[in-house]
């Protein structure tokens, strides 16, 4: 590999992912242990995207991953609209985390990982069981 590659965004992407790949044990093709096959599958990363997965529960393959835009990110995921309704009541994802006290980042990960509305907004900051909210 060039040194000019690793200055490229399409390196940058591989790089996070591999580094999002072991600090949280996301799930990563073994042919993408390389960057230059990651480049031969993905192509290089056009301006204003970023890597997304197609289905957030496979893992990081060729066939699940696409170059997706970054500043609007994803209008057909519906976790992206930052928006909640819970028994009734409809806030902004930073009105939520506020409120409960979790991290908006917090909310978002649970959403992503699939988990419902109602669970996302009511466990606890340590994942560890419901909360109430009034």
């Amino acid at each position: 590999m060039k040194n000019t590659e690793r200055k490229t965004r399409t390196y940058e992407a591989w790089a996070s992912l591999r580094r999002r790949h072991k600090q949280r044990g996301l799930a990563v093709c073994k042919r993408w242990d390389k960057f230059e096959a990651f480049l031969v599958d993905m192509g290089y990363c056009p301006k204003g995207r970023g890597l997304g997965r197609i289905n957030g529960k496979k893992p990081y393959s060729p066939g699940n991953c696409k170059w997706r835009l970054t500043a609007v990110n994803l209008s057909d995921q519906s976790w992206r609209s930052r928006v909640f309704t819970l028994d009734g009541k409809t806030l902004a994802i930073e009105k939520w985390a506020a409120k409960l006290g979790i991290s908006r980042q917090a909310i978002e990960q649970r959403i992503q990982r699939g988990w419902s509305v109602r669970r996302a907004l009511t466990t606890g900051h340590t994942g560890k069981g419901p909360r109430s909210f009034s």
